[in-house]
């Protein structure tokens, strides 16, 4: 039951997320047109916490050079200090080994950096609905689209499993 509920949270973060450039300008505009109150990490733009976990933080936030909205993975709270439990190292090895998949259900690492003291890993950013809302939504999916999804999700973990990195505990 656990490795269908990190099944789940894989497609949910492969969904919920889907690569979004501003069109006009070099810095994203909020849905008012009003340009965000950014805080700065380096050479991103922090605009907003786009989730949470046990594992840390996702920010959505601005990379200038790229000229597009990433995704930007913290292991602590923005403004907290940094740990000494090692999880930096953690989150290093976590982004070298993504950096190596190439596949289309795994998310492409652009980038890692330490800035005032936090290491932080930046990716594409996706945007889209959760399995777990797609299921509230429609109800009940058909069984060969739950087949689908499952093989999908097999050969994600796979890609992820090949180059050392075990997401299902």
């Amino acid at each position: 039951m656990h490795a269908l509920r990190d099944l789940e949270r894989i497609l949910e973060y492969h969904r919920k997320l889907q690569s979004v450039a501003p069109q006009v300008g070099s810095s994203p505009a909020g849905a008012d047109g009003r340009q965000p109150r950014m805080e700065q990490w380096g050479d991103l733009a922090i605009l907003e916490l786009a989730s949470t976990g046990a594992n840390g933080e996702v920010w959505r936030a601005w990379d200038a050079w790229l000229q597009r909205e990433v995704a930007l993975k913290f292991l602590q709270a923005v403004h907290g200090p940094a740990p000494d439990d090692g999880s930096e190292s953690a989150l290093l090895e976590e982004s070298r080994a993504l950096a190596r998949v190439r596949h289309s259900a795994v998310v492409v690492v652009h980038g890692i950096a330490e800035h005032d003291g936090r290491v932080g890993m930046w990716m594409e950013l996706l945007r889209g609905r959760t399995l777990a809302a797609e299921i509230e939504r429609r109800g009940a999916l058909p069984a060969l689209e739950v087949a689908r999804i499952g093989l999908e999700l097999c050969r994600a973990l796979e890609a992820v499993e090949s180059v050392g990195l075990c997401i299902v505990t």
